[in-house]
């Protein structure tokens, strides 16, 4: 395929029936371009994947894959926020001794024009190459027509090196010409590399019990997973961007990416095991239900520098500081389910869900400080989902509806009940996301096809931390409460249309929207009042897109997409 951006990508699916039982397969991919509508940010990507399979078509299979991905792009690093209808800036500043002035730049800067949405503000130096290999086996075994055993076994490792700079701080230079703003660079460098090494053996049979049919699904896996990262300082002198025109030719002076020798690494390993059960008890009912068991051990293992300003009790500046720590524990989570099919075309369900995450579990980190979520000594977020929902088929079953009620609750976040005097963290923050969605997926005719969906999602912190923060214009302390507020950028109400009608057998049009509504950032009048620069909300949008292909032969169909029709611009 071509698209616009010089953007090509190359696909091939190549596989041989060797015998009637072992086959190969290899499928290979090269995308290499740019990104329509951003200066500069290029693609260039690789993989490759292999599988051979043993024993086709009877009771024992096994099958050997190994994928290798490969990627070498110009990262984005996005764009000012300036211009923006929700964009905040205040255009005071607060004196070092408490004092309230005024800066006119700053206020020049509160009225300036939005930039174009396809500047780049990196330099010629910018890269991120990552690359990933994964090797997987897999052996199926067939006892008889109602029990089957399934043995898994994974090893995956991949590597990030990037150096990504950003635009910063916008500065007006006391001057009300845009020509003469500017944007300070900011470049942050990433070395991480991930591996897991993993086992799973599931079992599925089916029995009887009296009038009731049982489909058990059970097993274990055992899994070791880590994360090694090492910290770089970005070094060299960074020119100023223009903040409307922007000069991506600009080269860091004496740019190095020297490693700090502070580093971490975070390893958990895991041995589950899962058990869960559907019985149909008649034509019309169904139970659901089941659990999972956990039983893990994190460790993580930092190596800090000790600073003049952090210096690591009193050690020389420079120092390596190397701090070890361990978090065991045992994870349990369940979910019950029950469906009924009042007629044969339509059910309805209703579910209950809980899980666990312990602390450290999302980067392999755990933390010393009391007051973080990662300390070893919190407790594991819970989070509970209850959803209700429906399915109906209509036209021979050809047309789908769906809809669901749905609400989440995640537990036990810690939280800050201090005030302008003191600190009070306590493990007790809890959010929760509430929402509808509705669904028709299928064939209308047999020429015309339709998807579509709406949702409305509610969120709110309902209890959340304090701070301390400083009006910007009076420099008066007050509290801020984020209790009651929204989660960050989650709009409210989403929805998406595709349909598509064959005009003859050869030729088949396409057309839909996808719409997104307005996302707040979270921000209380509070938060507002303490900063500059800061963005309120994100405007909603919708973009059209549509589609043409035709059937030259039974072998050859050519298709052209269109995407965003109307070149609507937002902020996603």
């Amino acid at each position: 395929s071509y698209g616009t951006a010089q953007n090509t990508r190359l696909t091939a699916d190549l596989n041989k029936a060797l015998s009637e039982t072992l086959g190969v397969r290899l499928n290979v991919m090269k995308q290499d371009g740019e990104v329509a509508g951003r200066d500069e940010v290029e693609i260039d990507r690789m993989g490759i994947a292999g599988a051979v399979s043993f024993g086709i078509g009877t009771n024992i299979r096994t099958s050997i894959n190994y994928e290798r991905y490969e990627q070498d792009d110009v990262p984005d690093g996005g764009i000012p926020v300036i211009g923006l209808d929700t964009y905040y800036n205040t255009g005071w500043t607060r004196a070092s001794n408490g004092t309230t002035s005024y800066n006119a730049s700053t206020a020049a800067l509160a009225n300036g024009a939005k930039v174009d949405s396809s500047n780049f503000y990196g330099t010629a130096d910018d890269y991120e190459k990552v690359t990933t290999d994964v090797f997987t086996g897999k052996i199926e075994h067939d006892f008889n027509d109602k029990t089957s055993l399934t043995n898994t076994l994974r090893y995956g490792k991949s590597k990030i090196d990037s150096l990504l700079t950003q635009s910063a701080t916008i500065s007006a230079n006391n001057s009300t010409n845009p020509s003469d703003w500017t944007a300070t660079r900011s470049g942050q460098a990433r070395w991480q590399e991930n591996e897991i090494l993993s086992n799973a053996t599931n079992v599925k049979t089916s029995f009887n019990t009296a009038s009731l049919v049982h489909n058990v699904s059970s097993g274990f896996d055992i899994t070791i997973e880590n994360q090694k990262t090492k910290a770089r300082t970005v070094n060299g002198t960074y020119p100023a961007a223009n903040l409307y025109n922007p000069d991506y030719s600009q080269r860091t002076t004496n740019l190095s990416l020297d490693e700090t020798g502070a580093k971490n690494f975070g390893e958990t390993k895991t041995i589950g095991a899962y058990a869960f059960d559907s019985i149909n008890i008649g034509e019309k009912f169904m139970v659901i239900g089941g659990g999972r068991l956990d039983k893990f051990e994190t460790t993580t293992d930092t190596t800090t520098i000790a600073t003049a300003t952090n210096p690591g009790g009193g050690v020389p500046v420079g120092t390596k500081i190397a701090t070890d720590l361990e978090n065991s524990g045992t994870l349990k989570s369940y979910k019950l389910g029950f469906v009924y099919k009042p007629l044969e075309n339509g059910s309805v369900y209703i579910s209950y869900a809980d899980s666990q995450l312990p602390p450290g579990a999302a980067n392999f980190t755990l933390n010393s400080s009391a007051t973080n979520q990662a300390n070893s000594d919190m407790d594991p977020q819970e989070a509970n989902t209850v959803e209700l929902g429906t399915k109906w088929d209509f036209l021979n079953n050809k047309l789908s509806f769906t809809s669901a009620i749905y609400k989440t609750i995640n537990e036990n976040e810690v939280i800050n009940l201090g005030d302008s005097t003191n600190t009070d963290y306590q493990q007790i923050g809890e959010r929760e996301v509430k929402g509808i969605e509705l669904g028709v997926a299928g064939e209308i005719t047999d020429a015309w096809s339709v998807t579509a969906g709406i949702a409305k999602t509610m969120t709110e912190i309902t209890k959340g931390s304090k701070s301390t923060a400083y009006d910007q214009q009076t420099g008066v302390a007050y509290i801020i409460d984020t209790t009651g507020t929204t989660l960050p950028y989650t709009p409210e109400w989403t929805a998406t249309l595709w349909s598509s009608y064959n005009i003859t057998k050869e030729l088949t049009l396409g057309g839909g929207a996808r719409y997104i509504g307005e996302m707040l950032s979270g921000s209380t009048e509070e938060q507002v009042r303490s900063t500059n620069n800061r963005i309120l909300s994100v405007d909603s949008y919708i973009i059209y897109d549509a589609m043409a292909s035709y059937k030259i032969s039974k072998n050859l169909t050519t298709q052209l997409n269109v995407y965003n029709i109307t070149d609507e611009e937002y902020a996603a």
